[in-house]
């Protein structure tokens, strides 16, 4: 419970939470993945000594003799070394990703029953766990192998993808529909702060005081989310409101039915409106081309440019700058502008989304023509403006359902994400893999095509008129029979709500 009880629930908290969960996750990543190069350049079967006799991981601190002699430049341009980080970092995902996928079944109905404290709560609690064994590989001679099992239990408590959506589903109910494009533009606002001071502060921290003082930081930020989650934070109400919802104790098979069918009553009923599911086709393909920033932005620059992880977080904090500019400045800015002007507002959020998708298309492709650091650094100048699609998705399909199923909502569409998000992984570092050697930034032009794709389909199937139609369209109030809810299926219309 909440300290201050008197606290009425607010879109702030959740952003809160989405701030301090990507900085924990993100002061580690990067230091971790370079901690992983140089135990692969050393595993690897060379004498380190032959790499360089006198360097140990250029100017950083390693808090440790196992890494002498090794040089971490020359071990980062190595294709061999890429490879097989890259291997490493295909099996951590799935760890990751296959039980956070059966995970996300129950997630919805987890989130909307039990409320979204407690989903974040969760989530928080496997980052520190997470931490800590970051901690252990700094201090001991770990086999990265232990870390595919920590991966694992981090997806079976949902990840970042519980907590992202947790938070949505806070946002959405605490929010009035006016609002929601705005507060969805914070969060994200959240998490490009996030990506700002995390990579920095870890690639800074790591420079200058080591591997086990950045991971000991990663620790501390995750008691500090859950602190916040347990003394602070006030949940919203779950349920259908006092009075209108009979709670009754169920088992886990039964949880686990009623958590299929919701998601598949929310799938179909989304689905019966070409926008909706447009929207979550575009999401996924963005989650898709997600799953390619391990290699695009951690191990390419590495290679092409030979930037370690403070070179990694200066440029994650341009980028991310541009993006907080978009989302915290201008796009408030035009939607208070066009609303003056009489524009009609889903019009307006429609042409944000393929603004959105051509800026991120152009910017994909700019990177991978790069020849240079500075070529490089210059398409965030483009890239940056993809940020403003995302919140605007999201808006539009939380007018599917009312505050109180926000949470099966996205849990849903968190759903088709995790999917093409598996595929993805394994798809992009084969491909990473396969032209580390010739052209390693083909990545970024199969990225580019997709999201071309996404953009095509947001033009020619996102329309104000079908936006319109989905406004409450996947509601159905529930019938309580003998204290338990059933899902009422009617046939689809814009006139008629279907999910529970």
């Amino acid at each position: 419970m909440a300290i201050f009880k008197s606290a009425r629930p607010h879109p702030g908290y959740a952003l809160v939470s989405v701030l301090l969960f990507v900085v924990a996750l993100l002061v580690g990543a990067l230091p971790f993945q370079q901690l992983i190069i140089l135990i692969v350049c050393r595993d690897i079967g060379t004498d380190p000594s032959a790499l360089n006799a006198t360097a140990s991981m250029g100017e950083f601190k390693v808090n440790s003799s196992r890494f002498d002699g090794i040089d971490y430049d020359s071990c980062a341009q190595r294709s061999d070394v890429q490879d097989i980080a890259a291997s490493w970092t295909l099996w951590f995902n799935l760890a990751q990703e296959i039980p956070a996928l059966g995970t996300l079944i129950f997630a919805g109905y987890f989130v909307d029953l039990f409320g979204r404290r407690a989903s974040m709560l969760l989530s928080s609690a496997a980052m520190l766990v997470l931490s800590i064994a970051h901690v252990f590989a700094a201090m001991y001679e770990v086999p990265l192998g232990l870390f595919v099992f920590v991966q694992f239990f981090f997806g079976m408590c949902g990840g970042m993808g519980l907590l992202i959506m947790a938070s949505s589903a806070y946002i959405a109910h605490t929010s009035e529909a006016s609002m929601r494009t705005t507060y969805f533009s914070l969060q994200d606002s959240s998490f490009a702060v996030a990506l700002m001071t995390g990579p920095l502060l870890g690639g800074l921290i790591t420079k200058q005081f080591g591997f086990l003082a950045v991971f000991w930081t990663q620790v501390v930020v995750s008691l500090m989310l859950i602190v916040h989650l347990l003394f602070v934070f006030p949940d919203s109400e779950v349920g259908g409101g006092a009075g209108t919802e009979v709670v009754v104790k169920k088992s886990v098979g039964t949880v686990f039915k009623e958590s299929v069918s919701t998601t598949a009553s929310t799938l179909q009923s989304a689905f019966k409106f070409r926008a909706a599911a447009s929207l979550i086709i575009i999401a996924s393909i963005l989650s898709f081309t997600n799953a390619g920033i391990g290699v695009m932005f951690l191990l390419y620059p590495a290679k092409r440019f030979g930037w370690d992880s403070l070179d990694i977080g200066q440029f994650i904090f341009a980028s991310n700058v541009q993006k907080m500019i978009w989302l915290t400045v201008l796009v408030p800015w035009f939607f208070r502008f066009v609303q003056t002007r009489g524009v009609d507002k889903v019009r307006a959020e429609v042409w944000t989304i393929r603004v959105g998708l051509a800026a991120s298309c152009i910017a994909e492709f700019w990177f991978g023509c790069a020849t240079t650091e500075s070529m490089f650094l210059a398409a965030t100048s483009v890239g940056s403006l993809a940020a403003i699609a995302g919140p605007t998705m999201k808006s539009l399909l939380s007018t599917l359902v009312p505050a109180t199923h926000q949470g099966r909502l996205f849990s849903s569409v968190r759903i088709f994400e995790a999917i093409s998000q598996l595929f993805a992984t394994v798809i992009m570092n084969t491909i990473y893999r396969a032209t580390v050697d010739s052209a390693p930034q083909t990545v970024f032009f199969v990225v580019s095509g997709l999201v071309g794709v996404a953009c095509l389909i947001a033009v020619t199937m996102v329309t104000r008129t079908g936006v319109n139609a989905m406004e409450m369209g996947g509601y159905s109030a529930a019938v309580v029979e003998d204290g338990e809810e059933e899902v009422v299926f009617e046939e689809a219309s814009e006139g008629t709500p279907l999910l529970r």
